[in-house]
């Protein structure tokens, strides 16, 4: 979990937002692209890159 929070912690503001209000407070993309005045299709995007990106440097460092 600590290495989780250190990659998290290192993604850029915006990206760190979005995905701590989908996966730590359950909002839809649809509720965070309202709340953040984006559009949805931003939203989405951003999440599926972030996703991308912590999972390629959990495999780099051996998690999974």
């Amino acid at each position: 979990a600590e290495t989780v929070d250190k990659l998290i912690n290192a993604l850029e503001p915006r990206e760190k937002l979005i995905l701590r209000l989908n996966i730590q407070h359950n909002q839809t993309h649809k509720e965070i692209a309202d709340f953040l005045n984006i559009p949805l299709n931003t939203v989405s995007s951003i999440l599926r890159r972030t996703m991308i990106s912590l999972r390629d440097d959990l495999k780099k460092k051996g998690y999974i």
